[in-house]
């Protein structure tokens, strides 16, 4: 009975540690006088080959975005707005809000946002 018992502790455990791998990860933004009416967020998928996928959706009408899935590791991605492209490091369960000004300037609040403000700062340097 107690081998049952600890096999079953075990078992839940297990079930519950693989389905906690997966997050809801959110990035969403707002940004001032887009000169684009999409945004994509490009990742690679093989970091070998570096074969990219990107995930487009349109502008809405007061130029916001807000892309959800779910994401079981870290990486850096892209945000891209027309000509311009943004670098962007996420975990998994981040709630990022990007913010980026009629210059092209992006500020990063929430879960998530240390990182990539970090990052943001870096890229104006160099």
């Amino acid at each position: 009975m107690k081998r049952a018992f600890s096999f079953s502790l075990v078992s839940l455990f297990l079930s519950l540690s693989l389905y906690a791998g997966e997050s809801t990860t959110i990035v969403k933004g707002d940004i001032s006088n887009p000169s684009g009416k999409k945004v994509s967020l490009i990742f690679q998928t093989d970091l070998i080959s570096f074969e990219e996928q990107a995930f487009a959706l349109p502008l809405s009408a007061d130029n916001s975005f807000t892309f959800e899935f779910d994401m079981d590791e870290s990486m850096p991605m892209r945000l891209k707005i027309a000509h311009r492209e943004y670098p962007i490091y996420i975990e998994p369960g981040d709630v990022i809000t990007a913010q980026i000004d009629q210059y092209g300037n992006i500020t990063y609040s929430g879960q998530g946002s240390a990182n990539n403000n970090y990052i943001a700062n870096a890229q104006k340097k160099f």
